[in-house]
């Protein structure tokens, strides 16, 4: 399995979210969201849900809200795409590279 470790949010407190394989919480190279943002630390997996400011969403909103709307590499999308895969049945990214963004 390849190296995946994206920036996909930072906060104006030096805090990051990544999507990546690089860290223990990884399981046979499959990527987490592992963040050190102050709101919500630590590794999390697409279901895994999130309280940010009061509200309470899954992880997988987040990536594809914040996918949907920065500008990203199609190494990037594959890698959100491998991450929102290990919840089938939860929100993916549109197929049709010209919905993604």
């Amino acid at each position: 399995m390849k190296e995946i470790d994206m920036l996909i949010i930072k906060n104006d407190k030096g805090g990051e979210g990544r999507i990546t394989n690089q860290v223990a919480a990884s399981s046979y190279g499959l990527p987490v969201f592992s963040s050190t943002m102050e709101e919500f630390e630590g590794d999390f997996g697409p279901a895994d849900i999130i309280n940010w400011e009061g509200h309470y969403f899954p992880v997988a909103n987040l990536i594809i809200t914040l996918a949907r709307h920065s500008p990203m590499s199609d190494s990037e999308l594959e890698a959100v795409d491998l991450f929102l895969s290990q919840w089938p049945e939860g929100p993916q990214l549109p197929k049709d590279p010209t919905r993604r963004c």
